[in-house]
């Protein structure tokens, strides 16, 4: 597979939308504390008439907004950003996984799909809407727990196309409990509950405590989600025929797990360069 052919397929595209989702929250989470710090500074400057001629009656409003959330030291915007991002992340390995399992059909007839094939054939469908549905069941019906080791739902899902592998335990203890606590914020109002404190024994809480969500932690978590998904786009193109790119670098604590596992990986720009010459002699 060229450069170019791969960055046509569905499981590429799945890998850009997530990326898109990452960068955002990067730069969300950089900038609103200091767009919000500016507005509760001007109050007492001569500022604070800009910011009012700007926001008009709605600037005593967006003062008590901005200072409530830095007093609460951002937390909800922290909490927004996990839930938002993890929902992207499952979307990207639910997508990629599906988009693999379209490229190759023949990967339908692993002993996994059977019982669902056979269910799906009684409805009398045509063979893309069979097929679909097949897809769509299975790759949905992975629910196992997130392990320390990496295994559990994400890699049950990308085992079905194929692009299943070790994932390093420092990563994997992360996004278990990343996921964890989004749990917690998604189903029990930020409180925890059993399940968190056998799966996150690290974050000190106890059973009914609100699971605090700061910088660092979200920084973690995220960072975490990224470079597992740039693990799994490497997995597809070493499937391919070609060769792995890099992680997000910067402050990023899985850089050296990553690493281990790809010590030759492309850089952003090679892989442009690599584009570019493909298509220069298309």
């Amino acid at each position: 597979m060229l450069e170019t052919e791969a960055l046509e397929t569905g499981v590429w595209q799945a890998f850009d939308g997530w990326l898109t989702i990452f960068n955002d929250t990067l730069e969300l989470t950089a900038a609103v504390p200091h767009a919000f710090k500016y507005v509760v500074d001007s109050v007492d400057t001569d500022k604070w008439a800009h910011i009012n001629r700007i926001l008009g009656m709605i600037a005593g409003q967006t003062y008590d907004a901005c200072k409530n959330v830095i007093d609460r030291e951002h937390e909800t915007l922290h909490v927004l950003c996990l839930l938002a991002s993890w929902g992207a992340f499952e979307a990207f390995i639910e997508e990629a996984t599906k988009a693999a399992l379209r490229a190759e059909p023949a990967l339908l007839a692993k002993p996994e799909f059977a019982r669902t094939t056979r269910k799906v054939a009684e409805k009398n469908l045509s063979p893309d809407d069979s097929r679909e549905e097949i897809i769509d069941k299975v790759v949905n019906g992975q629910r196992g727990p997130l392990t320390e080791d990496g295994d559990g739902k994400y890699e049950d899902q990308l085992r079905l196309a194929d692009l299943g592998d070790q994932v390093p335990r420092d990563l994997a203890k992360a996004l278990m409990e990343a996921q964890q606590v989004r749990n917690v914020w998604a189903h029990n109002s930020g409180r925890a509950d059993d399940v968190l404190m056998r799966q996150a024994p690290g974050l000190g809480v106890q059973i009914g405590d609100t699971v605090k969500v700061d910088l660092k932690m979200l920084g973690t978590y995220i960072l975490a989600q990224n470079t597992y998904a740039t693990i799994i786009i490497n997995r597809f193109r070493s499937k391919h025929g070609l060769p792995a790119m890099e992680c997000h670098g910067g402050v990023n604590m899985f850089k050296s797990s990553f690493d281990q596992l790809y010590p030759s990986a492309l850089s952003a720009y090679e892989l442009q360069k690599s584009v570019k010459a493909e298509r220069r002699q298309k």
